[in-house]
């Protein structure tokens, strides 16, 4: 027997495998928590917009950035992979003050995904619920 993530279509051999990948699956986490219905592609842009900014490592949602960290996180990540979405965000990076707010990198994922902050907000706390529970596995 075969069973399935309800969200990412993957497959396991067994259940117990399957009830380990959903406290992992940010699909499965976003949309067990939340009705707005948002692509599994919208939240691979969003996660990996997450990932450049490292806003799972932000502990307060008001506090300030160092844009230069962010600019040289995000050029570090440009060579490892070569992806051109990090050409763009190290672009928008640089209309900023040299401390960049919470909000004003959520506003960016907002323009660079065409979705509300709100819906943005929902899938970093689904992202942060997983890292969490995958940070619990390796310590």
């Amino acid at each position: 027997m075969v069973f399935y993530c309800a969200s990412c279509k993957k497959e396991f051999v067994n259940i117990s495998s399957l009830h380990a990948h959903e406290e992992i699956c940010i699909y499965y986490n976003y949309h067990k928590k939340h009705n707005s219905y948002i692509s599994n592609e919208l939240i691979n842009e969003i996660a990996f917009m997450l990932n450049a900014f490292e806003l799972h490592k932000i502990e307060k949602h008001n506090e300030s950035l160092d844009k230069r960290k962010l600019m040289k996180s995000i050029a570090t990540k440009y060579k490892i992979n070569h992806n051109s979405m990090y050409i763009l965000l190290y672009g928008m990076l640089l209309e900023y003050d040299d401390n960049i707010k919470y909000s004003e990198i959520l506003q960016i994922i907002s323009f660079m995904v065409k979705v509300s902050i709100n819906d943005i907000l929902n899938v970093v706390s689904a992202y942060i619920d997983c890292y969490s529970t995958i940070s619990n596995y390796i310590t």
